[in-house]
């Protein structure tokens, strides 16, 4: 049997023990997001760079941030048209970008942003841990909404760190 003072200091052992499991849990579970966000971004760089091998340009992008690459054909003069691709599974065709992978956390309002002008690409993603290496406090001072959270890191065509001034888009007429 344990003495009153024996099971006070057991109680409080294991209560430590059981906080510190959790909030390792909790930092491995948001690590983890992380870590699958900045393979996202990579993967879609990636895409991105096929789509301008095989098309001659990068895709537009929508004022909401998506990217315009998806359902393509070209017109009676020769020019590529394509719809706004959705973040996840897309209903139409893009070999290119289907599935065009999505924010983790997508469903509580979290969202990759494209911006492009064509000749340059940006996308951004909200990490979630200010000490990772890709975690940009020049992004954030943008405001760029991610979705329910300003993005703080990104990636860019082009040999130079991600672009500070937001490229415009033009404003394209997506076939519906």
């Amino acid at each position: 049997m344990f003495s009153k003072k024996e099971f006070s200091f057991v109680t409080i052992v294991l209560t430590v023990i059981a906080v510190v499991t959790v909030v390792n849990l909790f930092a491995s579970y948001r690590k983890s997001r992380d870590v699958s966000r900045k393979n996202e971004l990579g993967d879609i760089e990636s895409r991105l760079t096929d789509f301008k091998k095989a098309i001659g340009t990068f895709p537009l992008a929508t004022e909401d941030g998506k990217i315009i690459g998806c359902n393509g054909f070209k017109n009676k003069q020769g020019d590529w048209v394509f719809a706004p691709c959705e973040w996840g599974d897309n209903k139409i065709n893009s070999p290119f970008f289907d599935p065009l992978p999505r924010d983790p956390y997508f469903d509580k309002g979290r969202k990759f942003v494209y911006r492009s002008n064509g000749d340059n690409f940006q996308i951004y993603a909200a990490l979630e841990g200010s000490y990772e290496d890709e975690y940009d406090k020049n992004i954030v001072l943008m405001k760029i909404s991610c979705g329910d959270v300003d993005c703080n890191a990104g990636r860019t065509s082009g040999a130079r760190p991600v672009l500070y001034d937001p490229l415009p888009s033009p404003s394209p007429t997506p076939r519906k």
